[in-house]
């Protein structure tokens, strides 16, 4: 996801970012990212916050970073600042780790996400912590 500065129109999409200042955290994705689209600079940031914090003071042009901290970030006050420009496709997940021979583990687990997944509550707590829909609407 890519937010830049609410009063900032010149970033629409990904290939704006070229000849840009982009900050992302360091070593992620995210910043190998911010070089493949051909941002000049990189402002690295050891933490999430800290990308936002870069942005909000005018270090970096445009942020790059994972939709639901992004959503995370606007629906917690962030909204007042930025906004979401673009979202490039990706093929990276999100991952729960645990011990691979735990197979009890992973059975409890992967049944305590199918339950809340079902009835509803995943859905809810999507929508609490990250102010949009699962769908991103």
């Amino acid at each position: 996801c890519i937010l830049v500065r609410k009063d900032d129109n010149r970033i629409h999409a990904a290939d704006d970012l070229k000849g840009k200042t982009v900050t992302a955290v360091k070593g992620s994705t995210n910043e190998a990212l911010a070089k493949k689209l051909g941002a000049v600079q990189i402002v690295e940031a050891e933490y999430n916050a800290d990308i936002f914090k870069n942005l909000e003071a005018g270090k970096a042009d445009a942020v790059i970073t994972d939709e639901p901290l992004a959503y995370y970030y606007l629906g917690h006050g962030g909204a007042e600042k930025a906004k979401t420009v673009a979202t490039v496709p990706s093929d990276d997940g999100f991952v729960i780790l645990m011990n691979k021979e735990d197979v009890k583990m992973q059975q409890d687990i992967n049944g305590a996400l199918k339950k809340v997944m079902e009835n509803g509550v995943y859905d809810q707590l999507f929508h609490k912590w990250f102010n949009v829909s699962v769908s991103g609407k």
